[in-house]
């Protein structure tokens, strides 16, 4: 019984350390936490007057450490990626194949806007 108790003594203090010292590493390092960018449909005008289909894609987008990360539900083919950084207006395009998750490394942004362009014509936008 004794042996039980000193083994389980030495491991709860061996993980209550561990914790502590993860804890305290966490707080040393700038690792700032994944920001998810809402993706928007951009409306394209109706044709001859006819009513536009709802578009039901589904973009994950997060921005962590100057890296865009952008997943389609539904692939679109090959994409044109528009940055514009709000704060001195410098614009960088990229492109990727939206049937693969995308990790795109635009650099470090206080608050840009970025479009998507995708090969079956549709427009969408996000902000941060």
């Amino acid at each position: 019984m004794t042996k039980k108790f000193i083994i389980t003594a030495i491991a709860f203090l061996f993980f209550s350390v561990f914790n502590i010292s993860a804890d305290n590493n966490s707080n040393d390092t700038d690792v700032s936490e994944d920001e998810t960018i809402q993706i928007i449909d951009v409306p394209k005008p109706p044709i001859s007057g006819r009513p536009r289909s709802a578009n039901w894609q589904q973009i994950n987008c997060k921005y962590t450490n100057g890296i865009l990360y952008i997943q389609f539900a539904v692939a679109e083919g090959n994409c044109e990626l528009t940055v514009i950084d709000s704060e001195n207006g410098e614009v960088v395009i990229y492109n990727f194949d939206s049937s693969t998750s995308a990790f795109i490394n635009t650099g470090s942004h206080a608050t840009f806007e970025l479009y998507i362009l995708t090969e079956n014509g549709n427009c969408y936008y996000g902000s941060k």
